[in-house]
């Protein structure tokens, strides 16, 4: 049986993309890529719920995150933006 996401659900893997960041890989960990993997997949599932100016800011930070060349904290505090917009 599949379970629809909420938007706790991903912001709650955000957090995991968050924890799973901090070891020696960082981001290119598999545990970090599997976990914003799922948060975008489920982000793009349930994006008719959710306003569009959310969902758009939500998709921007997460890209931003995304980018290799920023700071490693930048992208951290992006991700957790994303998850903070979700949850609010």
């Amino acid at each position: 049986m599949n379970k629809k996401p909420t938007r706790d659900d991903i912001a709650s893997d955000l957090h995991r993309v968050i924890y799973a960041s901090l070891a020696d890989e960082r981001f290119s960990s598999k545990n970090a890529r599997t976990f914003l993997s799922h948060a975008l997949r489920d982000l793009d599932t349930i994006q008719s719920e959710i306003e569009k100016k959310r969902y758009a800011r939500v998709k921007q930070t997460l890209q931003k995150a995304m980018d290799t060349q920023r700071a490693l904290a930048k992208r951290r505090e992006d991700i957790l933006m994303a998850s903070i917009l979700l949850r609010s």
